[in-house]
């Protein structure tokens, strides 16, 4: 089965810089996940990779 490119918007971009998330934690999580119903008939795939914060609280790698 051939999958659909992952396109990211600015906005998805601009999010995942600020807590430090990798495209390729992203794409790892969307294809491999497992996805549960959430609210408004979306779905959604959550997922944990190791961080480290700094005094900002922002995350790092």
């Amino acid at each position: 089965m051939v999958s659909k490119p992952i396109r990211f918007t600015r906005h998805a971009l601009e999010n995942m810089q600020r807590r430090g998330t990798k495209k390729s934690e992203v794409i790892q999580t969307i294809r491999q996940g497992t996805w549960t119903p959430a609210k408004a008939g979306r779905f959604e795939c959550p997922a944990d990779f190791p961080t480290m914060t700094i005094g900002t609280g922002n995350s790092i790698r």
